[in-house]
């Protein structure tokens, strides 16, 4: 056999973890054998070892009360989401969204943010400021009315 092949393969689980375990699982069934039956198969174990130990940093706007944030937040806290927010971002300074911010303690950048008086370039250079500065690495639109 000359050149490389490449075969994907993916798996299933409730999280990473139990998904990347599946895949491996699949990956050892699978044999590739020359002439002499010596085994031709290679496979890499790295794929997605730094996603299952770094938590995912995630970013929220939000208009509104944010209601559908709380089955994320109830995710994180009960282990199944491996993610911390880190910001939650609001262009209503009265929207409850913020206080569930609050609620996720000090280390939270929580932040209304006026659109009033800036240009549209002007205000989204606003949010990717405060987004950014918490490190933010996703983003959810949570109820948020200005797209």
């Amino acid at each position: 056999c000359s050149g490389g092949r490449v075969l994907a393969v993916t798996g299933m689980g409730s999280n990473l973890t139990e998904a990347l375990s599946a895949s491996y699982k699949a990956v050892k069934q699978i044999t590739f054998e020359d002439s002499n039956g010596d085994s031709l198969m290679h496979y890499r174990t790295d794929i997605a070892k730094g996603a299952i130990r770094k938590k995912l940093r995630i970013g929220v706007m939000g208009s509104t009360r944010g209601t559908a944030l709380l089955p994320v937040m109830e995710a994180i806290a009960n282990g199944s989401l491996h993610a911390e927010i880190v910001a939650v971002v609001s262009n209503r300074s009265k929207a409850l969204i913020l206080e569930k911010g609050k609620s996720l303690g000090v280390t939270v950048t929580t932040q209304f943010v006026s659109s009033k008086g800036l240009t549209r370039d002007q205000y989204d250079a606003e949010c990717t400021s405060v987004l950014a500065g918490a490190g933010v690495e996703y983003l959810l639109l949570v109820g948020y009315m200005r797209i």
